[in-house]
């Protein structure tokens, strides 16, 4: 096969679409973590209140958005993989190097979004991913999302098997002399979130204070979340989704050759993901009323399992109802090409890297001390109206700056420094 100039192959629009909405769809969850402390993560109760507005901002996020966006994203990095290996070999280039290069400069990357910017970095998690699965880049579809499955299925054993066995071991209701557990400390024996130094008062001090505060507090929570997050949780997580993204680009789903898989997928994801998602949710808002004083009518001990369950199914929804909004969208984009919103999306897609950092850097400049410092002010509800004003503007920068220029700034910082070369990004001189 001859030798093809770099950039010549065909896009596959569904990807640059589906890349869109879930890099834009994950602000929607990250902006969280961004304005509020840790344990309020999941906390309506106190951002807001349990008004009707603030409960409903909080949960149509979870329904639609958490877990969701990430698994879009995973699948779409393992779908690169495979592209990007198949890109090489018609252009008669190797690959190996290249793809290591690009995930040590991703690694990079991240490392320094995570200290200097913003403790929440997803992107040195993906860099080791992908370089793992570099090595099962030939298997077959079918094996891939065989491993895919089962790597899903370990997450949940590594995660809560502790909690789980403590459970089964103590009671779910009694510690250790037979008192019972208060709800709060089942609460920490089953937290979502790693733990932080200090707790929500030293972040709050941390990270409504100067740049160089906010810096030691990321520091100081490094590992926790970047290391012990990673191999009890986010690593295998990604890996796992990555793996079923790899066959499902071999499958030819995203380029809309799947169309009796991409109907299961859809059935799957919200017949049985759906479910799981408002178990979830309910599970949570029983416990959010009950810290707000509220009679449950039973012993919120009991909640114990369930909270524990809520983790798990939560987990589960998020990749099932990615799968399904994977399938929604390669279908979306089979009837709307020629609409304005997906061309727009897509344009977010092609500078997903740019868009993602540049998020960290508005946001943390609304809420971090070193800028507008609205850190644990706003409500559930008021976020969202921060989402959706930052979202506009990246729907309306990214095909201006497409328009003008082949590639985002730092996409072309990160291709070019894995090839050793500068690479065109201007209009004219890719044309040239």
């Amino acid at each position: 096969m001859g030798r093809l100039p770099s950039g010549s192959y065909p896009r596959i629009a569904s990807l640059d679409v589906m890349r869109g909405v879930a890099i834009l769809g994950i602000l929607v969850m990250n902006v969280r973590n961004f304005a509020l402390p840790v344990q309020a993560f999941q906390r309506p109760g106190e951002a807001g209140g349990l008004s009707v507005g603030n409960v409903a901002a909080w949960a149509g996020a979870n329904l639609l958005f958490e877990d969701k966006m990430i698994a879009l994203l995973s699948l779409l990095f393992g779908a690169g993989l495979v592209l990007a290996q198949r890109h090489a070999a018609a252009r008669g280039e190797p690959f190996a190097g290249p793809w290591f290069r690009r995930c040590a400069w991703l690694l990079a990357f991240g490392l320094v979004h995570a200290v200097a910017v913003w403790y929440g970095d997803i992107l040195n998690t993906y860099a080791v991913a992908g370089a793992l699965l570099f090595l099962v880049r030939d298997w077959s579809p079918r094996r891939l999302a065989w491993l895919g499955v089962l790597v899903l299925l370990l997450v949940p054993a590594i995660e809560h098997g502790p909690a789980a066995w403590r459970l089964l071991r103590e009671g779910a209701g009694a510690a250790p002399g037979g008192e019972p557990w208060p709800i709060e400390r089942l609460r920490e024996r089953l937290a979502q979130p790693p733990p932080v130094a200090g707790g929500a008062a030293a972040e709050t001090v941390a990270l409504r204070g100067s740049w160089s505060d906010a810096v030691r507090w990321q520091l100081a929570i490094f590992h926790a979340w970047h290391v012990r997050g990673a191999y009890t949780f986010n690593l295998w997580r990604c890996a796992g989704v990555m793996l079923l993204g790899m066959a499902l680009a071999k499958h030819g789903f995203f380029a809309g050759e799947a169309a009796a898989l991409r109907r299961r997928l859809l059935a799957l994801g919200y017949g049985v993901g759906g479910p799981l998602a408002l178990f979830s949710l309910g599970t949570l808002f029983l416990l959010e009323r009950w810290r707000a004083g509220e009679e449950l009518g039973f012993d919120p001990v009991a909640l114990a399992w369930p909270r524990l369950l809520q983790r798990s199914t939560q987990f589960a929804s998020g990749v099932l109802i990615g799968l399904g909004h994977a399938a929604l969208i390669v279908a979306w984009c089979e009837r709307a090409e020629a609409r304005a919103l997906p061309s727009r999306l897509a344009a977010a897609g092609r500078l997903a890297l740019t868009n993602y950092l540049v998020q960290s850097l508005l946001c943390t400049a609304l809420f971090y001390g070193w800028g507008l410092g609205l850190f644990g002010r706003l409500s559930m509800l008021e976020l969202t109206g921060v989402v959706a004003v930052i979202v506009a503007l990246q729907l309306v920068v990214s095909p201006w700056w497409l328009a003008r220029f082949r590639i985002g700034p730092l996409e072309w910082a990160w291709r070019s420094l894995a090839r050793w070369r500068p690479l065109p990004w201007r209009r004219e001189s890719a044309a040239a």
